[in-house]
């Protein structure tokens, strides 16, 4: 495996990034990873939380034959730009710009560049293949299906039950703190209120760390639209306790769609990435990121990958012995074998 620094440009930011390949020499199909909401890192990292999944995600790719992207948001980790004030379309301008500098690269296979999003980065993807139609496909880790609106209110009502339920000392805390100021759904919902009155300023939103900008242009989504654009082939892979983006609906992106679409809930996944056998929980999400990313999901993004992608298009160094990967070979040399 190879890594290497690139910087690239998008308005008036300039984002950090990694471009993580199998090998030093060789070309070859590129995943390019887009960030959740947050000030997030190019691993998905926040300061005091490690997510660390699109690096596990690039390394397990890696291995597979595939290239890869991650980077800094704007305004986050060596990014330079300012992230308060960028509205989610600037984000989406930057996913351009990061597939546009992969088209360019000289290790890439141009027409072979896939998008993986995890939560918010979903849409993003959406998004960036409306802009970018010659993209080869999207992965989608943690679909948000419903609006954010709704979405934020879920979450509100799940912190507020769990706050609720929380033993000891620190629940008891917690449970005063919402006495002297708001509980989570009645702050969640004088803010979207607000926001979408225009009554709401930057700085109320910005000091709970969300742009006024960004926020405003989420609310205005329509994500089942966004869904019923689409033409390119799609992964989505869910969490069965994802209490952030619900996995209900996530089976009704078949009705939406016209475009192929592989969908698989994972058993006991949740928003980290990671399975947990107990109570889906915001405070167990401490414990659940000691762990790594569920090699389930690795899988299930990498299988896919090799099932779409052309085989002609791997490098021969790159090639794994995988059955797939024989079949492939087998069938590329031999076309008529399978009349």
């Amino acid at each position: 495996m190879f890594e290497s620094a690139i910087e690239i440009s998008s308005g008036d930011a300039v984002l950090s990034a990694t471009f993580c390949a199998p090998s030093e020499k060789g070309t070859f199909p590129c995943v390019l990873m887009l960030p959740g909401s947050g000030p997030l890192d190019r691993d998905g990292n926040i300061k005091g939380q490690r997510l660390d999944a699109f690096n596990s995600i690039a390394h397990h790719l890696a291995t597979k034959g595939f290239a890869s992207l991650r980077y800094d948001k704007r305004g986050c980790g060596k990014s330079a730009g300012n992230y308060l004030r960028a509205g989610y379309f600037d984000f989406v301008a930057d996913a351009a710009a990061c597939f546009d500098r992969l088209q360019r690269h000289e290790r890439c296979i141009a027409d072979q560049i896939y998008a993986c999003g995890h939560s918010e980065g979903t849409m993003t993807a959406m998004h960036l293949s409306l802009e970018r139609p010659d993209i080869a496909g999207i992965i989608q880790l943690c679909p948000l299906v419903e609006n954010i609106d709704s979405a934020l209110l879920k979450q509100a009502h799940h912190v507020k039950k769990a706050v609720r339920e929380l033993p000891g000392i620190k629940g008891r805390l917690y449970r005063l703190l919402f006495l002297i100021t708001r509980d989570p759904v009645t702050s969640s919902s004088r803010m979207i209120e607000r926001v979408r009155s225009k009554q709401a300023r930057p700085r109320e939103i910005e000091s709970k760390h969300i742009g006024l900008k960004w926020l405003r242009e989420m609310l205005q989504l329509d994500i089942r639209h966004l869904y019923a654009q689409m033409r390119c082939p799609m992964m989505l892979i869910a969490g069965a306790k994802d209490f952030q983006c619900d996995p209900a609906n996530v089976h009704s992106v078949r009705e939406l769609t016209e475009a192929p679409i592989e969908v698989s809930v994972v058993e006991n996944l949740t928003h980290t990435l990671r399975v947990d056998q107990e109570e889906p929980s915001v405070f167990r999400y401490t414990e659940l990121l000691r762990r790594p990313v569920e090699p389930e999901v690795l899988d299930l993004i990498s299988t896919w990958l090799l099932q779409i992608r052309p085989p002609s298009q791997l490098q021969p160094s790159a090639r794994s012995n995988s059955p797939i990967d024989r079949i492939h070979r087998q069938q590329a040399t031999n076309p008529g074998d399978d009349a």
